[in-house]
């Protein structure tokens, strides 16, 4: 897990001269590791990726390995607000962008209660992006209908909640207004960023490898 060291080795199962070892990244970028075994002292969530052992003694050919390193660590959240405007409604979408190991489990609360919400979640990469969806938010450009009121039950603190074994992270975004086209103030504001590591003890007791050699 992310802090703690993390060793990479490659085993010569046959050959008689000795090999020169060489490794790089999958990308092929070299690390100008030489040995057939080597630590990371303190690794980082950056560290993960694919690591490439090289073995060569001149003859036939090089022979390779591949190891992934995974460092497990709490999930990070970034957030963004897409404001979406249309002749008659506006609807808003708030996205956490969560980079997560192991992966995280996300839930959405409006003023610390916890929502049923409809899943709306993509994957990219290392991120995980969640929206929530919130419709009919305030009056569009087209809307003339001069008696309708956000539903103040709609205002209030949402904010999406990520855990995982490692710890957790929450971000959120308070609505303070509805959210015409035509306001002259912004209805919303992103608020509140905690997180957090889960103290050593409620960690699972079993070891965590930081690396799996295929």
């Amino acid at each position: 897990k992310e802090g703690e060291p993390a060793t990479l080795a490659c085993n010569i199962t046959r050959g008689n001269n000795k090999p020169y070892i060489n490794w790089e990244l999958e990308s092929g970028y070299p690390i100008f590791w030489f040995g057939l075994s080597n630590t990371i002292p303190e690794a980082r969530r950056w560290s993960s990726g694919v690591y490439r052992c090289t073995a060569d003694n001149g003859w036939p050919e090089p022979a390779t390995a591949e190891i992934r390193l995974d460092v497990q660590h709490a999930p990070i959240i970034q957030t963004t607000t897409l404001t979406d405007w249309t002749q008659y409604w506006t609807k808003l979408v708030f996205k956490c962008i969560i980079t997560a190991s192991p992966l995280a489990t996300v839930e959405w609360y409006k003023d610390g209660q916890l929502m049923e919400v409809e899943e709306d979640v993509t994957t990219r990469e290392k991120q995980v992006t969640h929206r929530l969806h919130l419709k009919e938010m305030g009056q569009g450009y087209k809307n003339e209908n001069e008696t309708w009121v956000l539903d103040q039950d709609r205002l209030g603190l949402y904010e999406c909640r990520a855990r995982n074994m490692m710890g957790e992270a929450s971000r959120a975004m308070e609505i303070n207004s509805s959210c015409d086209r035509d306001g002259q103030v912004q209805c919303f504001k992103r608020v509140k960023e905690i997180e957090k590591l889960v103290p050593a003890q409620l960690v699972n007791n079993s070891e965590v490898n930081n690396d799996e050699e295929d």
